[in-house]
């Protein structure tokens, strides 16, 4: 067939082989260390972090990863590092919070040039403190011309323990407990004031109190933190909120672990009325009523932020802050069924 191309394109194809000159490194995690401090002195465990479920660490404790990589063969042999092997690191971070989605982020992968992959090297390259959120940390290496691990190694943590909730009662202005089940009685001849006439508008005043108690503490290994805010609120039988003292909103009890809030009510009459017949004949409709008092706590305060910290090259460095007042841990709910009544 004279004068017709060998190659016609029209009838032949043609293929592409695609050859990866270069292999991705391998990266394992081979220990984990956690760091905390129990009255200002250090204390280390070693997390086994290959089991099913994801260890807890105290809240702004210290984690340090021991790691290594290894290049393939067929690319280690062009290698003339022999401390190294021509391998660096990365490290990044992805924190989320299971019950505040928006409190997701993550960190880009850090570059760490020239580190030593001896895990146990003086020079610390490899830890960053726990915030009060869910963790997942990696660790990925790359090769001399910067390919790196595509399947980089990671652990998952979890930041924080849970505090726990001792006690929730209520009391009277008279030193009376009031548990589940119990009746707050005011009595009328009985107030918590001992003067009951006010020179200034010229007449009787009388004021009545219930306190709001509870306690809790944090976990043993968490001892500089504690039970630092509180969340109470009152329903009435149809479910309804009723907003007594500081209910509805979280707030920070008397002292850490403690909460101690005062509800009170001042009933005024005049002295044509020293038995208080007005008062009675059109009492509040929140009195002669059952509520139920729920409450629970947490371990961050109100306006309390998180310096998240990690170890670069060495360096402590500082990578971000932000607000972690929702973010903290919270106790269990208890809830506390009492009668509020008065009489004379």
């Amino acid at each position: 067939m004279e004068g017709q191309s060998i190659i016609d394109a029209g009838r032949f194809e043609h293929s592409v082989c695609v050859v990866d000159v270069n292999f991705p490194p391998e990266t394992e995690i081979t220990q984990l260390l956690n760091t905390y401090y129990l009255n200002q002195t250090p204390h280390q465990r070693w997390i086994d972090f290959e089991d099913a479920v994801p260890d807890t660490i105290p809240y702004n404790s210290w984690i340090t990863l021991f790691y290594q990589g290894a290049d393939s063969p067929y690319d280690s042999i062009f290698c003339q590092d022999p401390v190294n092997q021509c391998i660096k690191y990365q490290k990044a971070y992805h924190r989320y919070s299971g019950r505040f989605p928006y409190a997701e982020a993550r960190s880009a992968y850090l570059p760490q040039s020239g580190e030593d992959n001896d895990p146990f090297n003086v020079a610390d390259t490899s830890s960053m403190n726990i915030g009060t959120v869910e963790y997942e940390v990696y660790i990925r290496s790359l090769d001399e011309h910067g390919k790196p691990d595509h399947t980089p190694a990671s652990v998952e943590l979890v930041g924080n323990f849970d505090p726990v909730l001792d006690d929730c009662h209520l009391s009277d202005h008279l030193d009376n407990t009031i548990g589940h089940g119990d009746t707050i009685t005011w009595n009328w001849w009985r107030p918590a004031n001992t003067d009951t006439f006010n020179f200034q508008t010229l007449k009787f005043e009388k004021k009545f109190q219930f306190i709001i108690n509870a306690s809790g503490h944090d976990h043993p290994m968490e001892p500089q933190s504690g039970v630092k805010n509180w969340l109470y609120s009152f329903y009435d039988p149809q479910s309804v909120f009723v907003r007594f003292a500081r209910a509805g909103a979280w707030v920070a009890g008397g002292e850490l672990n403690a909460l101690s809030d005062t509800f009170e009510v001042t009933f005024s009459y005049p002295l044509t009325d020293p038995a208080g017949d007005e008062i009675f004949g059109n009492l509040p409709d929140w009195l002669d009523t059952t509520y139920d008092l729920v409450v629970q706590g947490r371990d961050t305060a109100i306006g309390e932020e998180f310096s998240q910290y990690m170890f670069i090259n060495s360096g402590k460095v500082l990578l971000n802050v932000y607000p972690v007042s929702m973010l903290g841990r919270w106790t269990e709910e208890r809830t506390v069924r009492f009668h509020l009544r008065i009489v004379r």
